[in-house]
């Protein structure tokens, strides 16, 4: 799936709170500005395009609520389950 209808599906009803989005695949994934408290959130390629729907829902859902305990965070699978660790600053550049 495109970056660009990755973050179509993802910002249906919640545009307000996604500011910007940075489609450089030089990172390995997805970088999302939310417009919240100087949040960004790496989502990885292998996440887009393997495991759309479920990324698409556990980002809505922690978007909505807020819940995040840093400003710089990268969603991983871990055996399964889709959870937000800190992302490493190296990681964060486009």
């Amino acid at each position: 799936m495109s970056y660009s209808n990755f973050i179509r599906k993802l910002a249906h009803g919640i545009e307000h709170k996604i500011l910007a989005y940075d489609g450089n695949k030089a990172q390995g994934g997805c970088l999302i500005y939310l417009s919240e408290k100087d949040h960004t959130i790496l989502v990885p390629d292998e996440l887009i395009e393997w495991r759309h729907e479920d990324t698409i829902d556990t980002l809505r859902r922690n978007i909505e609520q807020g819940m995040f305990s840093a400003n710089r965070m990268v969603l991983r699978d871990n055996g399964g389950i889709l959870v937000f660790d800190r992302c490493p600053e190296d990681r964060m550049r486009s």
